[in-house]
Parts: C-alpha cells; sequence; structure tokens
C-alpha cells in the first residue's frame, strides 16, 4: 500500500521512514514523537515562566507584556 503513495511521499516530505507494516505499530511512533514535541513545549513554558518571575533582567522575549 505504501508503494502506491511513495511519489506522493517524495514531492511532500523529505523523507520518509517505514516503522512497520502494522498499523498499531506506527501509529505508536507517532503518538511517541507527539508527546516528545508536547513535553519540550510544556519544559520552554515552565522555564519562560520561571525565569520571567525570578529575574528583573529577563529579556523582552520572556518577560510578560
Amino acid at each position: 500500500m505504501l508503494a502506491r503513495y511513495h511519489q506522493l511521499f517524495d514531492t511532500t516530505i523529505q523523507e520518509t521512514f517505514i516503522v512497520s507494516t502494522k498499523a498499531s505499530e506506527a501509529n505508536l511512533v507517532k503518538l511517541s514523537g507527539n508527546f516528545l514535541i508536547a513535553s519540550v513545549l510544556e519544559s520552554l513554558g515552565e522555564a519562560f515562566v520561571l525565569v520571567g518571575k525570578n529575574s528583573r533582567h529577563a529579556g523582552p522575549a520572556i518577560r510578560d507584556s
């Protein structure tokens, strides 16, 4: 089934990783990646709040407007 869409994938995305022929395993990898991205965003938000509340010299990018 993936061979059918291979040309479309090559024109629209940089790289395709074939994880498994089982949809459940591929979905697990996708969900893991989504969780990783969400965790990074949450950590950055927490770090900005921590620095913003504890530093008088916080730059305008992380200071509340």
